[in-house]
C-alpha cells in the first residue's frame, strides 16, 4: 500500500527500483499511464514531420539499412555457392521475370569458328573481357557500349561459376540481336569466382533486353554444358577455334 500511494503522490517521479518493488519482479520499468499517453502523443506528433521529410511508408526507421544489409549478405552468400548453382539462381530469376518459348537453343547455333578465340591472348580480365567484347561486335563500333554493358554486370554480380568456367554477358541497345563468342586462355586468369579459382574457359554473351528469353536460354545451354568435366577438360585442350567448335558441336549432339 504504501508503495501504492507513493507511485499515486509522486505521478511517475519514482525512485530507481520503485516498480520492481511493487511488482515482486525485476521487469524493465515501463512508467506510469500517464507517461505512456504523453509519449504516444509525442510519436502522433512526430509522424507528420516525417512523412515530411520524405518517409512516406509505414516501414520502421532503419529498414533501408537493413534491407540493405541482407542484400549484401545474400550476395555474399551466392558467391559462395558451388559454381553450378550460382548459375542455375541466375537463370532462375530471369526465367521467372521473362517469358520464354520452347524452341530449343543450341550454342552451336550461336557461335562459328569465327566467334571463337583459341588462345585468348590477354591475361588480365579486364583484357580478356575487352578481347572477347571486340571479336563479339567485329567493326560496327559498338565496342565501348558493349564492353559497359558487360562491366557494369561483373560490378552487380561477377560470372565466374567456378571450375576455371566464366560467363561474362549484358544486355545494350547497342546490339540488334544476342550474340555470343567462346576462348580460352593458355595459362589461368585471374578472375572473381564462386571457388576462388582462376579462369581458363570462356563464354560472353551479349544482346538487347528485347532478346532477354534468347539470353536465358543460352545461360541455361552453357550452365548444362560446362557442368561435365570431360567437356570442359575437351574444350579447352582444343587447339584452335575450329577444333573447339567441333568439340561444342559433338557434345550437343551428344545430349549435352
Amino acid at each position: 500500500m504504501d508503495g501504492g500511494r507513493r507511485l499515486n503522490r509522486l505521478d511517475g517521479e519514482l525512485e530507481p527500483g520503485a516498480i520492481f518493488r511493487l511488482r515482486g519482479s525485476p521487469k524493465r520499468r515501463r512508467g506510469t499511464q500517464r507517461q505512456r499517453g504523453r509519449r504516444g502523443k509525442r510519436r502522433r506528433s512526430d509522424a507528420p514531420q516525417r512523412r515530411a521529410g520524405g518517409l512516406l511508408s509505414c516501414r520502421p526507421r532503419g529498414a533501408e539499412r537493413q534491407e540493405s544489409n541482407e542484400q549484401q549478405g545474400n550476395a555474399l552468400h551466392a558467391e559462395r555457392l558451388p559454381w553450378h548453382v550460382a548459375l542455375s539462381t541466375q537463370v532462375n530469376y530471369l526465367q521467372s521475370v521473362t517469358a520464354l518459348g520452347h524452341t530449343p537453343l543450341r550454342l552451336s547455333e550461336l557461335l562459328t569458328p569465327d566467334r571463337i578465340r583459341v588462345p585468348i591472348r590477354a591475361q588480365s580480365k579486364e583484357g580478356v573481357l575487352r578481347e572477347l567484347v571486340e571479336l563479339l561486335v567485329g567493326g560496327n563500333g559498338a565496342v565501348p557500349d558493349v564492353l559497359q554493358a558487360v562491366m557494369e554486370r561483373e560490378r552487380q554480380f561477377p560470372t565466374g561459376i567456378g571450375y576455371g568456367v566464366a560467363v561474362p554477358h549484358g544486355k545494350t541497345p547497342a546490339l540488334a540481336n544476342l550474340v555470343a563468342v567462346a576462348g580460352t586462355a593458355r595459362t589461368p586468369v585471374p578472375y572473381e569466382t564462386v571457388d576462388g579459382e582462376p579462369v581458363r574457359l570462356f563464354f560472353l554473351l551479349a544482346g538487347p533486353e528485347s532478346q532477354a528469353g534468347a539470353h536465358v536460354k543460352a545461360l541455361s545451354r552453357i550452365s548444362r554444358l560446362v557442368r561435365r568435366e570431360p567437356i570442359r577438360a575437351r574444350l579447352l585442350a582444343a587447339s584452335d577455334s575450329q577444333d573447339f567448335y567441333r568439340i561444342l558441336c559433338d557434345a550437343e549432339r551428344g545430349g549435352a
